[in-house]
């Protein structure tokens, strides 16, 4: 039952609500953003000696976590907990790389 102390809310109005249907314990989650396509493999960008490079990895669910705005994703394969990651700006790296594997002909 919703409880509606003060009187707010009223039939006919809209709200939006997150609902927690369960809650799983997964090895590694990181944000969705942070995953990209890369030739159909899903990649993560992670620092190797000093660069950074795309690695693919093994996604399983995805879902939110708690009151975040942003979906997460579990990672199954290819990204250990607490190994470094980038979160905001993957896309742009991608963009950045396909940039470097176009072809210029003409």
């Amino acid at each position: 039952m919703l409880q509606n102390p003060d009187g707010k809310l009223k039939p006919g109005l809209f709200v939006t609500a997150a609902v927690g249907i369960e809650r799983v314990e997964a090895r590694v989650v990181i944000p969705d953003e942070a995953v990209q396509k890369i030739d159909g493999a899903s990649v993560v960008f992670v620092e190797e000696g000093g660069e950074l490079e795309a690695r693919k990895v093994r996604t399983g669910r995805t879902g939110a976590s708690g009151s975040e705005p942003r979906l997460f994703i579990e990672i199954l394969e290819g990204l250990e907990p607490g190994e470094s990651f980038v979160d905001k700006g993957a896309f742009i790296l991608k963009a950045e790389l396909g940039k470097g594997s176009a072809g210029h002909e003409h």
